[in-house]
């Protein structure tokens, strides 16, 4: 057996192990694959630790499963804001909701565009989404 190395952007990462550990689970919502789905959310909690945090993201962001699915992916994420003196001020609450599309992804961020950041928001997790992440893969020759 040999071990194939690729890069995948990590949107498609965490779509794909989200809809895999999904299908480890029966329609009564029993967990009938144990070992597979503890793999896929093992792999989707690693990126989840590389996700937007600090830097005015300061309570992290977080996959919100319920909402996400195998055509949409939803995160939440609040932004910390500073006056002119570096001085926090004001939190704001967004949901970044990523949908595909034939050239990757599109993006929407609800929420409160308070001094303009929802630009600033789509450009870390453009960043962050379309990362090239380095994969292996099992090839039976």
């Amino acid at each position: 057996m040999k071990i194939r190395r690729r890069k995948i952007k990590r949107y498609k990462i965490i779509a794909t192990r989200l809809q895999s550990a999904r299908n480890c689970i029966n329609r009564f919502g029993i967990i009938f694959n144990q070992i597979w789905y503890e793999k896929h959310t093992e792999i989707i909690d690693q990126h989840m630790d590389t996700a937007p945090n600090g830097s005015g993201f300061d309570n992290g962001t977080t996959l919100v499963t319920d909402e996400s699915n195998k055509n949409k992916l939803v995160f939440f994420t609040a932004f910390h804001h500073m006056n002119d003196n570096g001085m926090y001020i004001h939190w704001t609450n967004h949901k970044v909701i990523i949908t595909p599309a034939f050239d990757g992804f599109d993006m929407r961020i609800t929420g409160k565009n308070f001094n303009g950041i929802k630009e600033y928001i789509a450009d870390v997790f453009n960043a962050w989404l379309n990362e090239d992440v380095e994969t292996e893969q099992n090839k039976t020759e």
